[in-house]
């Protein structure tokens, strides 16, 4: 290393004290370090808004920053860390030889014993990975194996949630994969002695990596990785049997089941070929977390059913947000409604429709002249269980799974739809002790709809039931009616809808809304589920749009306020969403939506995003200056919310804006963002633009 320096040819010695060296000293007080933050933003990683002192001049030239890095004294390093994170935050890159230098000296810093210069230390990180992650893969084993180990110290809450703030960059900046490559080396390291803090620290981090972040195709074990991934898997099992510590027992258990989520059939592989004692252990841990999601305890904020389990401190809990959600952005002067939107009016119109929702009534009167609840119907089979992970959203800001390769949608994953997903794909069916994992939905949609129509033109469903028959059974659907009546009455009502003329639904069509409604209150999600699929195929009818267009506020809202039930209901919801964007009224829908992700909390502004950006990929070409003036400050406010998930969210809706509406006129709105955040936009659109070329090429 000293050879190294010497060929730097700088060597500046700098006039110091004694009082240099204690961490008392004024220089170094909690206030200078916390108020330091990046010359072209206003915040730090830390979330500080005030500057350090602007009469210390910054050093221009790299090799000196450099030199003070590699300083003895404390406080050269704290100069050295304060400059190259200033260097790096204004866009300017290291050469080859700059950046091994600097991996050489962190390898060191990670250890540093100032608690002050170790807390620069990991701003300069993150502007490191967010100028360089392409250039540092072969560095992330050391780096996540360092901030490991010092998760396993006693640190303060603020250290401990900027060490997460890292992880979270990691996350978004690197290759899935490899980062899992990488967690299952640091498992099975012979020559590491990690202590409990330091497992549990990493089993969290490879469990939201398998939830949130990792596909099902990347999580794929090839010849290679197939020794290193078996006794990974093995090691974690074997943590989750440990009785030393209830909490570190706790985490593997998670993580053994965030794990099958991600892919079931390969993870189902692997346990074949472990000692049976731990496949029967790893069995008995998914087929648990299987009874929790199906039974319907599953919701966006329970373990394994969102990109934060519930036993982790997930991001928007204080130190693991990148960014504090209240601070203000100096380039963005106000992230209000726009004047335009008359937000006193939205706000009224939001109370009135959350009023209609809770106490929806209608003036028809019912026609109950049928035989019974069943009349003519048949009961169906015992329901499938269902995959309870079958909808990831993830993103890598590094893979950037946007779905924008194939047909682009707003959750990140692939097209979602039931034929598409990857969980629908046999390759991820699988059994486990007789328990079927097929996912319902695919199982429903891909039954084949019986119909027939009679001489008068009325049509005929399955088991000769009668369109008229079937409406009537509808609107008498109640919560007492049995799961299994209701599913197969409301099938037989969708495909009254697809195929007949629709004059009997339109006849009895608030009689309809109003059951619907009322199941949409259900606590079944079973039941939930299907009255939103029915929902979804009114909206879808081209006949009966006069009617569903009039309530169009009443059912989005009810549609986002689903949202927060269950994993299973948002994935469905967001199914639903891809299939009627396309026909949803785009000026009256982007107004409805505005304000739920101006002031909505999650996971209601989660969904409207999603709508929205589906809307943009379906009717782009409609899409107005004047919307994207109303729209684009709340979508900014939200690319830097609490919540990872409404993050990404944002992003991608902003992506496929510029997307479908063009340069000109989206790029100018990016003013609204802070400069990190616009360096990963970037980072998406290239690649979204170069998908578009290549499958246009092709």
């Amino acid at each position: 290393m000293s050879a190294e320096f010497g060929r730097l040819g700088i060597h500046r010695k700098v006039s110091r004290d004694e009082s240099d060296e204690s961490e008392a000293s004024s220089v170094c007080s909690e206030r200078s370090f916390d108020s330091y933050r990046r010359g072209n933003d206003s915040y730090s990683w830390n979330g500080s808004r005030t500057r350090l002192d602007s009469s210390r001049p910054m050093i221009e030239d790299i090799d000196t920053i450099i030199q003070f890095c590699a300083s003895t004294h404390w406080s050269e390093r704290k100069d050295g860390l304060i400059n190259l994170t200033q260097y790096l935050s204004d866009g300017k890159m290291l050469t080859s030889q700059q950046l091994q230098c600097v991996l050489d000296l962190f390898r060191k810093m990670f250890m540093d014993p100032h608690i002050k210069v170790y807390a620069l230390f990991l701003d300069t990180v993150n502007e490191l990975i967010l100028s360089h992650a392409n250039d540092l893969h072969d560095w992330l084993f050391i780096l996540l194996t360092r901030l490991f180990q010092k998760l396993g110290g006693d640190l303060l809450g603020s250290m401990h949630g900027k060490i997460w703030k890292t992880l979270q960059l990691i996350y978004e900046y690197f290759p899935a994969d490899l980062q899992m490559q990488c967690v299952f080396r640091i498992l099975i390291d012979a020559a590491q002695t990690p202590n409990t803090k330091t497992r549990q620290a990493t089993l969290k981090f490879l469990t939201t990596l398998a939830t949130t972040y990792c596909t099902a195709a990347q999580f794929v074990i090839h010849s290679q990785t197939q020794q290193l991934v078996d006794r990974a898997i093995l090691k974690i099992i074997q943590t989750a049997l440990d009785q030393k510590s209830a909490d570190l027992k706790s985490q593997a258990r998670f993580c053994i089941a965030a794990l099958y989520n991600c892919n079931p059939s390969q993870m189902t592989m692997t346990l074949a070929n472990l000692p049976k004692q731990y496949q029967d252990t790893a069995k008995a841990i998914i087929q648990q977390n299987i009874r929790r999601s199906t039974s319907g305890t599953d919701s966006p904020s329970s373990p394994l059913s969102s990109s934060s389990p519930k036993p982790l401190l997930s991001p928007q809990q204080g130190p693991y947000s990148i960014q504090n959600a209240s601070i203000h952005r100096s380039r963005q002067t106000s992230l209000d409604v726009t004047d335009s939107m008359n937000t006193e009016e939205i706000y009224k119109n939001l109370r009135k429709t959350t009023a209609e929702i809770q106490n929806y009534s209608f003036e028809a009167k019912l026609d109950r002249d049928a035989n019974s609840k069943d009349s003519g119907i048949s009961q169906m089979g015992e329901m499938q269980m269902q995959n309870p992970d079958a909808y990831q959203f993830s993103s890598n800001g590094f893979n950037g799974h946007l779905g924008l390769e194939k047909d682009d949608s707003c959750n990140g994953s692939k097209t979602q739809s039931a034929t598409t997903t990857e969980s629908n794909t046999p390759e991820n069916t699988v059994r486990l002790d007789g328990i079927d994992m097929i996912h319902k939905n695919s199982a429903q949609q891909q039954r084949h709809h019986s119909y027939t129509f009679s001489e008068t033109g009325e049509l005929i469903v399955e088991n000769d039931v009668k369109e008229n028959d079937v409406v009537k059974a509808a609107i008498i659907l109640s919560h007492d009616t049995s799961t299994e009546v209701i599913v197969q009455v409301l099938e037989n009502l969708q495909t009254c809808i697809k195929y007949g003329n629709c004059e009997v639904p339109i006849k009895n069509f608030k009689a309809i809304m109003k059951m619907l409604l009322n199941l949409m209150e259900s606590q079944n999600n079973t039941v939930l589920v299907a009255a939103l699929h029915t929902l979804g195929r009114i909206v879808r009818s081209t006949e009966m749009k006069s009617c569903w267009s009039n309530f169009l506020e009443l059912i989005l809202l009810k549609i986002i306020d689903c949202y927060k039930i269950s994993k299973e209901v948002s994935r469905e919801i967001d199914i639903i969403v891809v299939k009627i964007a396309s026909v949803l009224p785009l000026d009256i829908s982007v107004n409805i939506l505005n304000p739920v992700i101006a002031t909505g909390d999650f996971p209601a502004n989660l969904c409207a995003l999603k709508i929205l950006t589906e809307l943009a990929h379906k009717q782009g070409k409609d899409l107005t200056d004047n919307h994207l003036d109303n729209i684009m400050p709340n979508i900014a406010r939200l690319a830097d919310d609490s919540q990872s998930m409404v993050r990404k969210a944002a992003v991608f809706c902003m992506v496929k804006l510029y997307i479908v509406m063009g340069e000109d006129k989206v790029k100018p709105k990016f003013a609204l963002l802070n400069a990190s955040k616009i360096r990963l936009l970037n980072v998406y659109i290239a690649k979204a633009l170069g998908s578009t070329s290549k499958g246009s090429s092709s």
